[in-house]
């Protein structure tokens, strides 16, 4: 009466904080996954929420979540600077400040910065997209998540960025490295696994 199927495991995603980070790696190298690959919350986020094409102009890119503001400035799919910030409800007034004084030392190391994007769980606050717009001279806008069906808030940017970058991972492994693709390897060790008990 039990009836089991098995799953091919084609990518593990986990999200940790970055202070926990070194943790996490041991526990997935002790697991078996060699080929684990760290990436930062807003590189995440500006991929789930920036085209290919966006990706390859100067941009910055804001993930407002409710615990971290993660911001980053990009040219041609690499991070130019990178800005991390605690965003407690309490210093949250004074944060449209700090945010619009970041985007102004962005903008001034890299004039080609042509737009300002804001995603996650506190990107809808009109007040704080207003007064970054009113703070800079390039326009800024609020976007959610491309083409993901069920991660179409603006809240799952970081996730849909994620799921994005793992399957790029996954065809330059298989491209370059075909003899150690670990998602393949990982796929291989859950059959193994599973084949135990079914």
């Amino acid at each position: 009466g039990i009836f089991g199927h098995k799953l091919d495991v084609r990518t593990h995603l986990l999200l940790a904080r970055a202070e926990r980070v070194d943790q996490w790696a041991r526990l997935v190298r002790r697991a078996g996954f060699s080929g684990a690959t760290p990436v930062l919350s807003g590189l995440a986020s500006a991929y789930g929420v920036l085209s290919p094409e966006e990706r390859q102009g100067e941009r910055i890119v804001w993930d407002l979540g409710k615990d971290y503001l993660n911001g980053l400035a990009m040219r041609e799919g690499r991070i130019l600077e990178y800005r991390t910030l605690l965003s407690a409800a309490a210093e949250w007034g004074h944060a449209s400040d700090v945010l619009l004084a970041v985007c102004q030392e962005f903008k001034k190391k890299h004039p080609g910065i042509s737009e300002v994007v804001l995603t996650g769980d506190l990107a809808k606050e009109d007040r704080r997209h207003a007064e970054l717009k009113n703070g800079l001279d390039i326009p800024v806008r609020n976007a959610a998540p491309l083409g993901m069906t069920r991660l179409e808030d603006s809240q799952h940017a970081s996730i849909a960025g994620l799921l994005r970058l793992a399957g790029e991972i996954e065809k330059k492994s298989l491209i370059l490295r075909p003899e150690k693709n670990t998602l393949n390897l990982a796929r291989a060790k859950v059959r193994s696994f599973l084949s135990d008990y079914f």
